[in-house]
């Protein structure tokens, strides 16, 4: 019987949850040097639903795209010896595996989840005026709405810059410089978007953060368990003529938290994608393990 009473109260949280959490296929370009790319806050990248959108160089004259799409894909087995898959490849509205949102600590998507269909989109200009604005008087007079609104762990000003309130996340949100190491993103205090690479804080030329899961079954096109996890998606780029390579390249970092009861094992992540290099016929690739590249 107690068993019973724990779902009644769960059930109507997850269907309630899942309202809303496929998301609308917007999609957000990252766009500081020589390319354009597409990103969904549900998770795929590089395609606009209908057409690759990884254009390089940009601008051209014609809009030249080298990547059709590209999803994250997480397999393995849980505690057990289930398999459990999160994967996508095209854009799908019908059916579909990624939805938006972050999960609470044991799977469940929130209620409000249809308000992280969007990417938090901030830039190196923001951040600069920021620092001298603090650097100035130890204060802020221009509370910039990209620095105000990030969504950084514990941020007082979210709820008023984007109209509703962060998870408690002990795994933390966005990536951030702490000022003065409470852990908690304060703007005020001298906090800014940073990215965080074991604890070397870079500031990119443009930067842009999402948050998506795997937890809805109701729609999955491979019909295996789902992974329940939570992917938290950093895509960022440099502006540096003098170094051609930074200037012509992207990157992505990508957070995942098992937000399962169950320990996980055996775990696989891979990036599927289809790419645009000519016409679909011949669209041949390789790689090279020493260098831990694709080509």
């Amino acid at each position: 019987m107690k068993n019973l009473i724990y779902f009644l109260i769960l059930a109507p949280y997850f269907l309630q949850g899942q309202e809303n959490c496929q998301g609308s296929f917007t999609e957000y370009y990252l766009n500081s040097n020589n390319i354009r790319a597409s990103f969904f806050p549900r998770g795929n990248r590089f395609t606009d639903g209908s057409n690759g959108a990884f254009h390089a160089p940009y601008p051209a004259a014609g809009k030249l795209s080298t990547i059709f799409s590209s999803s994250p894909w997480l397999a393995g087995y849980d505690y057990f010896g289930k398999f459990r898959i999160a994967e996508e490849t095209y854009p799908n509205q019908v059916e579909y595996n990624f939805n938006v949102g972050p999960l609470t600590y044991i799977g469940l998507p929130y209620p409000d989840c249809a308000n992280y269909d969007r990417a938090w989109n901030v830039f190196f200009e923001d951040i600069s005026l920021h620092m001298q604005d603090y650097n100035l008087d130890f204060k802020i007079d221009d509370t910039i709405p990209a620095i105000f609104g990030w969504p950084g762990r514990g941020n007082k000003y979210f709820a008023r810059f984007n109209g509703f309130e962060l998870p408690l996340d002990e795994q933390g949100l966005a990536d951030f410089f702490d000022a003065n190491g409470n852990n908690i993103y304060d703007p005020d205090a001298g906090d800014y978007p940073a990215l965080n690479l074991s604890q070397n804080f870079i500031v990119p030329d443009q930067m842009m953060w999402m948050v998506f899961n795997d937890v809805d079954t109701s729609n999955q096109k491979t019909g295996k368990l789902p992974v329940r996890a939570e992917f938290q998606l950093t895509a960022y780029a440099f502006h540096c003529q003098d170094k051609p390579w930074l200037n012509n390249t992207i990157f992505t970092k990508y957070k995942i938290i098992n937000r399962s009861v169950l320990p996980l094992d055996s775990m696989f992540f891979g990036l599927w994608t289809d790419y645009d290099l000519g016409c679909s016929e011949d669209d041949f690739m390789g790689s090279d393990s020493t260098r831990h590249t694709e080509f």
